[in-house]
């Protein structure tokens, strides 16, 4: 992906937006130290006090797997299908998502949202 860096203001729209409108994503998180997890479900919550809060169950994520990652420091960065190359476009944004919320942590590691918009 290049480098489409976004505001903060405008990740924040976004990341409403998906949670309002109940919008599955796949999250993925891949650590500095190349560790790294997945989980499929919804953005649950986001704030800068307790990050950003991925949950299977939608509304429950305390009693459902979920992932919580901070989002104090970082750098948020938006794609899409367009940035893949043309050879593995629709296959790639077909099983994943056609849009991508990324967010690049003082850390080095990086958590990003795959959705279908």
């Amino acid at each position: 992906m290049t480098e489409n860096v976004i505001s903060w203001d405008e990740a924040g729209l976004l990341i409403n937006k998906l949670m309002k409108e109940s919008i599955p994503v796949l999250a993925f998180l891949a650590s500095a130290d190349g560790a790294h997890s997945k989980l499929l479900g919804f953005v649950d919550s986001a704030t800068l006090d307790t990050g950003l809060v991925i949950s299977t169950k939608q509304g429950s994520p305390s009693t459902s797997s979920f992932l919580r990652v901070p989002v104090s420091g970082g750098e948020f960065l938006f794609g899409d299908k367009r940035e893949l190359d043309e050879s593995v476009r629709e296959e790639l944004s077909a099983k994943y998502g056609e849009a991508v919320l990324m967010l690049r942590l003082p850390s080095g590691s990086v958590f990003s949202l795959i959705f279908n918009p």
